[in-house]
């Protein structure tokens, strides 16, 4: 991997440690720009590039570094009614990178990237029920899906611009 490539990498990880601390708290998952972060991160670097560099912001959260929403961090921060989404953002990145390596048409990514939405919402809900014990949170996740859509939209847009001016 080329330094660029490494430099692109870990500065994508930041823009979404950056985006985890706009939060408006509407439940127990607040409501973040984490979202837009990451599918930025995919859409400007790929499927591999970035899925390490959503990987590289969970291990720093993991580390203790507070980059998760609230400026928390540590392993523990996992196993709170978030976790699962945190987990949800890594799935995501890995859903984008199989569906662009397997079908392999760039105009698609943008549905790619609303699979991987759907398989973030599947790992947070799940984790959510198993942290509170069979608590029915399949509503928690409703308020989040049409911002959570128009996130996606402007990263898509945004991308386009950015890969156009670094020639990604």
């Amino acid at each position: 991997m080329k330094t660029r490539d490494l430099a692109f990498i870990a500065l994508s990880a930041v823009i979404i440690a950056l985006c985890a601390q706009i939060t408006i708290p509407l439940f127990a998952v607040p409501f973040t720009l984490q979202t837009f972060a990451v599918a930025l991160a995919l859409f400007c670097l790929g499927g591999r590039r970035g899925t390490l560099s959503v990987v590289l912001y969970t291990l720093m959260g993991v580390c203790g570094v507070p980059v998760f929403s609230g400026f928390r961090g540590g392993i523990g921060h996992l196993f709170g009614a978030s976790g699962g989404f945190i987990f949800g953002f890594i799935a995501t990145a890995l859903l984008y990178w199989l569906l662009y390596y397997a079908v392999k048409n760039p105009r698609l990514d943008l549905l790619f990237m609303l699979a991987g939405l759907f398989a973030c919402y599947l790992c947070g809900v799940l984790w959510y029920a198993f942290v509170f014990h069979g608590a029915r949170p399949a509503a928690l996740i409703i308020p989040f899906v049409i911002p959570d859509i128009l996130k996606i939209l402007l990263a898509k847009l945004v991308s386009s611009r950015i890969k156009g001016a670094l020639k990604l």
